[in-house]
């Protein structure tokens, strides 16, 4: 039962009360004002009991709403929480998406590196190696021929 339809019944009961207790006091000289009085009290005493027991009623739904209201916050919490942490999630995937084009970036550079420096090797293969300049700078002498010593990186 609604608050809007207990006032009604509320108000009614109310308005019995004080017409028994305008009755009465129009029959203040008459034999029914004790009974009159008795009954406008006892009609405003079930009024009160009855009101009361509404108010209670009404505590107790709000209770129930508010137990219900508590359990929705927590579920919405937890949403958010869910949320936040695939927000999270995503911008970690974005964060992955862009680690890998990089590494991506990365792995051609060193593609490129490993090409140069095999184009390095081949071009220092033309020329002569470390133990290969050992005989290039010992002294050239001829047989039979009385040369002085050329040092050939003298020369170079």
């Amino acid at each position: 039962m609604a608050a809007e339809e207990i006032f009604p019944t509320i108000e009614e009961n109310l308005n019995t009360a004080n017409a028994a207790v305008n009755a009465a006091v129009d029959q203040l000289e008459g034999k029914n004002f004790e009974q009159h009085v008795t009954r406008a009290m006892e009609d405003i005493r079930l009024s009160n009991e009855m009101y009361a027991t509404r108010n209670r009623e009404i505590y107790q739904t709000n209770m129930n709403l508010q137990v219900k209201l508590d359990a929705l916050l927590a579920k919405l919490h937890g949403i958010q929480l869910a949320l936040r942490d695939t927000e999270e999630t995503i911008v970690n995937s974005e964060q992955q998406q862009s680690n890998l084009s990089d590494i991506s970036s990365l792995e051609a550079d060193i593609s490129k590196i490993k090409e140069e420096i095999v184009t390095l090797q081949e071009e220092s293969s033309r020329f002569p190696h470390e133990e290969d300049l050992d005989i290039v700078t010992n002294p050239i002498t001829c047989k039979g021929f009385n040369l002085p010593s050329i040092d050939l990186w003298e020369l170079a």
